[in-house]
């Protein structure tokens, strides 16, 4: 096959990592905020930080998911 006939496939799973790991950093810092602020615990504090916290551990196991992937598609032509 020629070279010209192959697809070039872009890395996307690498851009979508990096917004996942954004978001990480994000909900990590939400979590911390209640106290920060001042907000207390019974008013909703509790609440942010705990939404927050499964928010966080759900974009590390995305982020994990697809920066594996994006290691697979690092040796391909055009990433």
């Amino acid at each position: 096959m020629e070279s010209s006939n192959q697809q070039i496939i872009k890395n996307e799973s690498r851009t979508i990592a990096i917004i996942f790991t954004a978001l990480l950093f994000g909900f990590i810092f939400l979590i911390f905020l209640p106290p920060i602020i001042g907000l207390e615990g019974m008013d909703g504090g509790f609440a942010v930080s705990l939404v927050s916290l499964f928010l966080a551990i759900s974009s590390l196991i995305v982020a994990i998911i697809y920066f594996q992937l994006a290691q697979k598609f690092k040796g391909k032509k055009g990433c």
